[in-house]
């Protein structure tokens, strides 16, 4: 249900939905929306063509949409704008930065508007089948037991570098240190990283898998305290400066419980969103009008594809017969 795993289905209906909308309103059956030399479009050839192309998933959006809004209703849940604001943000994050996250939007002809709708109808939705889900602690320290490993804390060091072009700089630096010159300020003058030269190069706290091989490598190796000798990588040399560590350490339930709850509950959601949909556009008696021509239509092409089938089965039956015949009388 989260945004970043249904963005490439929502987002034809969405965009479709929000146009036809915005077509509507102060716009009517015969007005031109374009011409062509002497040839006019008019705004139902468009709305047409578009319904043509996904107005039945565009329905059937507006149908899940709907079911939410009335089911939340009764169940008196809403979702904050802060929620939305927060998921927001993750999603940015999630696709590389603001940049990236607005050229997906452009892609896929969305606005910022499309998307925080959409996160509302997502989490309005987990939020109402979420009040139906029974917790009950067996469940949780069962689900914990079997997911523990995703609740673990990896071991993580913290570290400072100086990064350089040459081994030769690498090799000045260390001979600066070593001098006594403060790191700080070493990092500031020399240091090629922009992002952190003049934060003295921290990093911070970061696991296995962050950093590019042989920097890590050399980071988890060394003590808290120590300097490296120059690490090449393949943004040039560094030298390390780790000055703290975290071991790993297994979870303990009770100190995760809260997030335990909000994970299982996420997965039972997950699980049973298609059956309890399905059982609600059967209380509500929901009728998709445009999916139903659409099935009709593509049953209708089913059987002229069989019909021509059989007519194409029955022709080579009767050519092999007639080749067989001829072959029969040339050996008379």
């Amino acid at each position: 249900m989260k945004f970043k795993k249904i963005f490439r289905y929502v987002a034809l209906p969405t965009a479709l939905a929000a146009m036809l909308a915005g077509c509507s309103g102060d716009k009517v059956e015969n007005e031109v929306l374009a011409t062509v030399g002497d040839t006019e479009i008019f705004y139902t050839d468009l709305a047409d063509q578009l319904i043509e192309l996904q107005g039945k998933d565009t329905l059937e959006t507006m149908i899940t949409n709907e079911i939410v809004k009335q089911e939340a209703d009764k169940a008196k849940v809403k979702v904050s704008d802060e929620d939305i604001d927060a998921e927001y943000e993750n999603y940015i994050n999630y696709y590389g930065g603001e940049e990236s996250f607005n050229s997906m939007l452009q892609m896929y002809g969305m606005s910022a508007d499309d998307v925080r709708k959409d996160i509302e109808n997502s989490l309005l939705t987990e939020k109402v089948i979420a009040s139906t889900i029974e917790v009950k602690d067996d469940e949780l320290k069962k689900y914990f037991d079997e997911n523990a490993a995703n609740y673990e804390t990896s071991a993580e060091v913290a570290a400072k570098h100086i990064l350089v072009e040459t081994e030769e700089d690498a090799k000045k630096v260390q001979e600066r240190l070593n001098a006594g010159e403060e790191w700080d300020k070493l990092a500031a003058e020399m240091s090629t990283d922009t992002s952190n030269k003049d934060k003295g190069g921290d990093l911070g706290f970061f696991g296995e898998g962050v950093m590019v091989e042989a920097f890590q490598t050399a980071a988890f190796a060394q003590e808290v305290g120590t300097i490296s000798e120059p690490v090449q990588t393949d943004y040039g040399f560094h030298i390390i400066n780790v000055y703290d560590k975290k071991e790993a350490t297994p979870a303990v339930f009770e100190d995760v419980k809260d997030k335990v709850k909000d994970d299982y509950v996420y997965a039972k959601v997950s699980e049973q969103y298609a059956t309890w949909m399905e059982e609600k556009k059967e209380e509500y008696k929901v009728e998709n009008k445009l999916a139903k021509e659409s099935d009709d239509k593509a049953d209708d092409k089913d059987a002229d594809t069989d019909a021509e089938a059989e007519t194409e089965d029955a022709d080579k039956a009767d050519d092999a017969a007639a080749t067989e015949e001829e072959g029969t009388e040339e050996e008379k």
